[in-house]
């Protein structure tokens, strides 16, 4: 169970991390929606959780991904 909690975590993280920069916020966003739809599926068909465990978990994970989309960090002006 905890490969497939780690798989769950890097691979959505390194699919945002090569996505090309054109619009990269919505292609984030895309990727975190794809990867809690499946997070939230795979515990609730994989597990005897209960609604309340399955909302807790779902949000606990969208949290992660979320501040991973929102620390993208904008160059300096002097940066290219």
């Amino acid at each position: 169970m905890g490969l497939v909690g780690c798989v769950f975590l890097l691979v959505p993280m390194t699919v945002m991390t090569f996505l090309p920069d054109g619009n990269m916020k919505l292609s984030s966003l895309i990727v975190t929606i794809v990867a809690v739809v499946l997070f939230a599926m795979s515990i609730a068909l994989g597990t005897k959780a209960s609604n309340q465990e399955l909302l807790t978990a779902t949000a606990a994970y969208t949290a992660v991904l979320v501040v991973f989309v929102g620390s993208d960090v904008a160059p300096s002006p002097g940066e290219s």
